[in-house]
């Protein structure tokens, strides 16, 4: 039983025994004497204002009650709106996080495709970057291997000084073909 019904309980009944104090039969018209019927009408009298002072005090309560609940369904209001507002943002979180896995998956796909085509051109390559420094530096007559247009000191066919770059046609441990790289390039 909630408070509430605990507190309208008994309003409205009539108890079953009461003291003997307050307890006056109804008197018979034979009987009644202006002593007996002054006792009667204070009785009845505190009765009544026991009654009033309890429905005033019930209907105190139900203010207090109707406002609370008034409040809590402002509040109530406030909740739900603030709960559909985030409901609202935790989509677009979602829907942005998957947007960028897309974006990431589609840069990946893209970075891969990249690296094909590098394979490619430079399986194609060969060893052409090394020809062109020795054609380069034969039509500027120096006698050494350094490309002339690059700065690039090469050793033999299609390496740098040091075996720090090779132009190897097999794939590297990047699974890229040719332009191993071991560290920084000698200028």
């Amino acid at each position: 039983m909630d408070w509430l019904t605990r507190s309208f309980r008994g309003v409205g009944e009539v108890p079953l025994q009461e003291d003997s104090r307050n307890h006056h039969p109804a008197p018979s018209s034979a009987s009644l004497d202006s002593q007996e019927a002054a006792d009667w009408r204070q009785t009845l009298e505190r009765r009544h204002w026991e009654m009033t002072f309890k429905l005033q005090a019930l209907s105190l309560q139900y203010e207090q009650l109707d406002n609370m609940q008034r409040e809590q369904a402002v509040q109530l209001e406030k909740l739900t709106a603030e709960l559909q507002e985030s409901i609202a943002e935790r989509r677009e979180l979602a829907s942005q996080l998957e947007e960028s896995h897309e974006a990431a998956s589609s840069l990946s796909l893209e970075n891969q495709s990249l690296r094909e085509a590098i394979r490619t051109l430079m399986a194609a390559i060969g060893t052409t970057p090394s020809t062109l420094c020795r054609l380069q530096d034969k039509a500027d007559g120096t006698a050494d291997q350094q490309c002339g247009y690059c700065g690039i000191r090469f050793e033999g066919e299609g390496r740098l000084s040091a075996d720090r770059v090779s132009n190897a046609s097999t794939a590297d441990s990047s699974g890229l073909a040719g332009s191993v790289y071991e560290g920084p390039m000698t200028r």
